[in-house]
């Protein structure tokens, strides 16, 4: 246990280290995560090891796990870009290996680590003498993004994770479900936190007016995964009831042409959140979604919301309160719900005022940070 002693106006301090162990980024989450660290211990050493960036430092590592890569899933590993990292994190070397580094970093530095913390479960982080706290939005045995089988032995490489895991916060309900059912894991261990929303500035210059402007936004870049076929589809039926409504697509570029649909393609934060305040209603028909961070901003934002009855929404959207929750792959429903929104634009404005408010109580990140310290603590009581 590292313990340091420090002389602060004329005051004992105590000062440990958390060892943050990551994989590039996932939506943003691990620099909030990483700030709530550093806000919930002040007092604490937080040590950022982020492993994307190491893999390119060692090209060794990064040509060996793409040729382990290729043996196990064939060309396609390597073929589609888009599936290429999916692939590339998915070997039982990258599992073992790939935070090695990244501890004996640590260890070479002459301090003692209180904690490691994790961000999730594709890579094992443990180190021998101190607990280990994993954050994560998804399993391997969750509903696969691409349908593509994962190895079993990354499957058992997972499975000792988690049981090694001291305590394991999850973003959604539906992670630690899965945890506890298909895992083993006892459900005091593993703990719901949620997800933060990201920051788009403050939701005071929104007018009400917007709610009736018949105006549907969706933000995502996985066009398929995210249910995009679905939404034009049921969009398409929306119109033979509801001619001026406008379909406005942010974060993917699907080839379409339609007078009523305006496809902006990657867009910058400044430009979504104006999105936000100018729409009437949010629609994301998912077909899998862990947690959908892009939900989380809308509803922040005041926008009631269309989704689909899976993962994270059934947290993120309360039902006939925030929104309404459809079946997947059901462009019928997602009609009949972007039509009930649209045609009562005050129904709409209550709607967004109860999911800003569940929002801002659940999704902020301070109170996410809030909740992971609490974890935290609970395993390194010396912190």
């Amino acid at each position: 246990m590292n313990i340091l002693v420090i002389v602060a106006r004329g005051a004992i301090v105590a000062k440990g280290a958390i060892l943050f162990v990551r994989n590039g980024e996932f939506s943003n989450t691990n620099q909030y995560i990483l700030a709530q660290l550093r806000k919930n211990f002040p007092g604490a050493d937080v040590i950022d090891v982020d492993l994307a960036a190491d893999t390119l430092k060692y090209p060794p590592f990064f040509v060996l796990n793409t040729i382990l890569s290729i043996l196990r899933y064939g060309v396609k590993a390597v073929l589609f870009e888009r599936r290429r990292y999916f692939y590339f994190i998915r070997t039982p070397y990258f599992f073992r290996s790939a935070a090695r580094r990244a501890l004996a970093r640590a260890r070479g530095a002459g301090r003692g680590i209180d904690v490691v913390v994790q961000t999730q479960g594709v890579f094992n982080a443990a180190m021998s003498g101190a607990p280990l706290v994993i954050y994560t939005d998804y399993t391997m045995k969750s509903p696969s993004f691409g349908g593509t089988a994962v190895d079993p032995a990354v499957l058992a490489e997972e499975q000792a994770l988690f049981t090694r895991a001291n305590a394991i916060a999850v973003s959604a309900n539906h992670v630690r479900d899965i945890l506890i059912s298909d895992y083993g894991c006892a459900p005091d261990k593993v703990s719901t936190v949620y997800i933060g929303s990201n920051a788009l500035g403050s939701d005071a210059d929104i007018p009400p007016s917007r709610f009736a402007s018949r105006r549907i936004c969706f933000v995502g870049i996985d066009w398929v995964r995210k249910g995009g076929e679905e939404l034009v589809a049921g969009f398409l039926k929306l119109l033979e009831r509801m001619p001026d409504a406008r379909l406005i697509i942010a974060g993917a570029s699907p080839a379409i042409t339609h007078p009523n649909i305006e496809v902006l393609g990657m867009t910058p934060r400044d430009q979504v959140a104006e999105l936000y305040r100018t729409s009437a209603v949010f629609c994301l028909p998912s077909r899998v979604e862990p947690s959908s961070v892009a939900c989380v901003e809308a509803a922040t934002m005041g926008l009631p919301i269309v989704a689909t009855r899976v993962g994270g929404f059934v947290d993120s959207v309360l039902d006939g309160v925030s929104g309404l929750l459809v079946p997947p792959r059901d462009p019928d429903a997602i009609a009949e719900a972007l039509y009930a929104v649209l045609s009562d634009p005050a129904q709409a404005e209550r709607m967004g005022a109860a999911g800003r408010e569940n929002a801002k109580a659940r999704f902020a990140w301070d109170r996410v940070g809030e909740k992971l310290a609490a974890v935290i603590r609970a395993r390194a009581p010396n912190l």
